[in-house]
């Protein structure tokens, strides 16, 4: 999840480059799921952050959530 919400909307070659060697690109449901399960974990982080006071969750919390807004808003423009 990580890789999805962090790295990959900066880096799509790594994207690539991991399901070459994943051995085959996710199927739309799968692709959905870790998208759920991505946002589910970064609001977890935001939580946890909150709560108990970490700063270092609340930012990896905001981070994969703009991460993953940006990219949306990219591609839908690309799209559309």
């Amino acid at each position: 999840m990580w890789l999805f919400g962090a790295v990959w909307p900066l880096r799509p070659e790594l994207r690539e480059a991991y399901f070459v060697g994943y051995g085959r690109p996710l199927t739309a449901e799968e692709e959905r799921l870790l998208k759920l399960l991505t946002v589910r974990r970064a609001v977890s982080y935001l939580h946890h952050g909150l709560v108990d006071g970490r700063e270092d969750l609340v930012a990896r919390g905001r981070l994969v959530l703009d991460r993953m807004v940006a990219h949306r808003r990219w591609s839908n423009g690309a799209r559309g």
